[in-house]
């Protein structure tokens, strides 16, 4: 609800009849005065009228879910609970789990990510590099639709990153000299902030990759989501092909 309201500047949010909305949904539709509209129920009856000078009254037509009868959360174990204990958080819907949880942890990991993608596209701003602003804003909504399909439990859908696909960027992070006129480097200091900040987020993404696995990995040793993990890694190859471009760049204004 928050990236819809937010992200997408939607004001009028249409849901099923059988949807279930969590209490903080609930909060954060009457608090922002979102209109949400149920389909299938003629409007008289969505409660989705702002009365004058108050708040949204309750929308009779979205009622929890079956579940919810005997208690408003469930642990993977089956218990119910009434209330939600402070060590615990949603996994989904009223599903609570620890917070040390897997998911949660990588949850955890991608916010981290995307704060980190924030400080470097602000530090490319203050340099005037708008091509690298842009960029990273490519990045950053690329990890956000990660976070939103695990979240979800939606698959991925595919997405070019830079203007390429999965195909055409493992060309280029396989062979830079012939695409962006350098090859391979190790990180060096002489390379610059913007450079060397690119090189982090490849690495930060190459441990969010590791920590989709474990909260994925099967019994087996496979994944249930190898869309996310081949996403990171796409992400983390991006990141990279990003930091040769820079230096590339860098280098032809110097000379």
């Amino acid at each position: 609800m928050r990236q819809l309201f937010l992200r997408r500047g939607e004001t009028e949010i249409h849901v099923s009849r059988d949807a279930y909305v969590t209490d903080q949904a609930r909060s954060y539709i009457r608090e922002n005065g979102i209109r949400l509209i149920v389909d299938g129920v003629p409007p008289a009856s969505t409660g989705t009228t702002r009365p004058a000078g108050g708040a949204l009254p309750e929308n009779d037509a979205i009622r929890p879910a079956k579940e919810m009868a005997q208690g408003r959360f469930v642990t993977l174990d089956g218990r119910r609970l009434s209330e939600k204990p402070e060590h615990m958080t949603h996994l989904h819907a009223n599903v609570l789990v620890p917070k040390t949880h897997p998911r949660i942890a990588l949850r955890g990991r991608l916010d981290d990510l995307e704060a980190d993608i924030l400080n470097l596209q602000l530090r490319a701003l203050e340099e005037g590099n708008g091509k690298l602003v842009d960029a990273l804003q490519q990045t950053l909504d690329f990890a956000r639709k990660i976070l939103g399909a695990e979240v979800a439990e939606k698959p991925l859908e595919d997405t070019e990153l830079l203007g390429m696909d999965e195909a055409a960027q493992r060309r280029v992070s396989h062979n830079p000299k012939k695409y962006l006129g350098i090859g391979h480097l190790m990180p060096d200091v002489h390379m610059g902030a913007l450079a060397l900040g690119l090189n982090k987020l490849r690495t930060e993404t190459r441990e969010v990759e590791l920590a989709c696995v474990a909260a994925f990995e099967r019994p087996d040793g496979s994944s249930e989501r190898t869309d996310l993990v081949r996403a990171l890694n796409r992400l983390s190859s991006t990141f990279y092909i990003m930091m040769l471009g820079v230096i590339a760049e860098r280098t032809a204004k110097e000379s």
